[in-house]
């Protein structure tokens, strides 16, 4: 089974790898006004990237929590160092 590209396909693709979901490594819960300039820079095409990279999950905490939750996303702690 090949990865999609859509988020609703991943709880079936870890189903037929055999693992219990994937790990969300790179997600920002700022504060609104840092948020709002992190997301213009990707929009922008920041000197760092050099290319478009449009985000696009632009919705609130909440949703964003709900929307990971609903890939199979069970934590958002970090272990203890």
């Amino acid at each position: 089974m090949l990865p999609s590209e859509e988020d609703a396909d991943l709880p079936a693709f870890c189903r037929a790898l055999g693992v219990p979901g994937l790990a969300d490594i790179h997600t920002h819960f700022l504060p609104p006004r840092m948020l709002r300039r992190v997301w213009q820079y990707f929009d922008e095409a920041g000197p760092l990237v050099g290319v478009s990279w449009p985000i696009r999950y632009k919705w609130g905490d909440g949703e964003r929590v709900a929307h990971l939750r609903s890939m199979g996303v069970r934590t958002g702690r970090r272990p203890a160092s």
